[in-house]
């Protein structure tokens, strides 16, 4: 019979492929984002500071994500790009200069992150039987009291697989708009969720 811990690693195996079959199309996004980029114009130029915005929302993304499934290099490469975006984007003809080939090294960076996607994750941690003991620990579930709010579908999975091996049901909410709606009705004891959504703002609940 399958031990929990060998269920549970081939269970994230297959959401870590499943992650590297839509790295292309996430890439391509990423790219598409910034083929508009007027680089006759200051990067904080009204039209260019919402571009560099949504590049840095998507860069934040898949670099969370890329992290989680253990694809190193394209973590490295997009947190690369998540930090030049965000220090554009901040950036105004009043304060430091901003570099003059900036629009060159947003697209270096970009190209950077599909260099790295060629390269293979790394190798989950084999099964141990310290791992073994603590998943066979019997710890009371806090059914639907725990609120993960994601809208990335695969990482909110990979999240939600990890925590039932120790006994947590999490709930997830892929579409931040649905949280409002949700707390109507329920009364989670944790909210767990991303900082940066695109086109949309953040409330801080207490």
């Amino acid at each position: 019979m399958e031990s929990k811990v060998a269920a549970a690693i081939n269970q994230i195996e297959q959401l870590q492929q499943a992650f590297s079959s839509k790295l292309a199309h996430r890439i391509a996004e990423l790219n598409q984002a910034s083929l508009e980029l007027d680089k006759q114009l200051p990067p904080f130029a009204n039209k260019n500071k919402q571009l560099l915005k949504t590049t840095y929302e998507l860069a934040h993304k898949l670099a969370g994500s890329a992290g989680t499934f253990q694809f190193t290099d394209v973590y490295n490469a997009a947190k690369e790009l998540e930090h030049f975006c965000d220090g554009l984007t901040n950036s105004s003809e009043l304060e430091s200069p901003f570099p003059t080939d900036w629009f060159s090294q947003v697209q270096q960076l970009q190209a950077n992150i599909k260099q790295a996607s060629k390269q293979k994750s790394s190798p989950l941690p084999q099964q141990s039987s310290t791992t073994e003991s603590a998943l066979d620990i019997d710890v009371l579930p806090f059914s639907n009291n725990i609120i993960l709010v994601d809208d990335d579908e695969l990482l909110s999975a990979l999240i939600q697989a990890q925590a039932k091996h120790f006994g947590f049901h999490i709930k997830c909410i892929n579409n931040p708009d649905q949280l409002p709606e949700f707390l109507d009705k329920n009364s989670p004891e944790v909210i767990l969720m991303d900082i940066v959504f695109p086109t949309i703002a953040i409330m801080v609940l207490i």
